[in-house]
């Protein structure tokens, strides 16, 4: 999953968007037999064709396949189950923010979840890529250890 996501942010960044609200509730996960539903939603909230989606007449890539270690992973009930892909959705923040950048600097605020923002979000300073790299970091670490690496207050 951290790969996928990985790659995902990857392509986003090479374009020049910064998703800006990085948390579990945006990334979907198929275990195959829910592709089709997970593009229509895709495409009635964020007009994506094809796996890409529109920003100012660009076409950007959401998510490329990125195969990971082994073909079957445990569940946390110690059943393997097959394969997965990740989807990154929800750019709404992505799209508010680029549409905001002055003079090659984005905005200084935001409404991702404070348990994954980044020094920089929080003390409301200018900010880039790294901020999606911080969130996703964050994320991992809440997967491997199941607790939150900070408490929003």
């Amino acid at each position: 999953m951290i790969a996928e996501v990985l790659e995902a942010l990857t392509l986003l960044h090479a374009a020049n968007i910064i998703h800006a609200d990085l948390k579990p509730d945006n990334v979907l996960f198929d275990e195959g037999n829910v592709t089709q539903i997970i593009q229509e939603l895709l495409v009635q909230a964020h007009q994506i064709v094809n796996g890409e989606f529109e920003l100012n007449g660009v076409h950007h890539p959401i998510m490329r396949s990125q195969p990971i270690a082994h073909p079957l992973r445990w569940n946390d009930r110690g059943i393997m189950i097959e394969l997965y892909t990740a989807y990154v959705t929800d750019f709404q923040n992505g799209k508010r923010y680029l549409s905001q950048w002055t003079n090659g600097k984005p905005p200084t605020r935001t409404t991702s979840s404070y348990d994954l923002h980044a020094p920089e979000h929080i003390l409301e300073a200018n900010y880039g890529a790294k901020v999606d790299v911080w969130a996703l970091g964050c994320m991992t670490f809440e997967l491997l250890t199941g607790s939150s690496l900070f408490l929003s207050q």
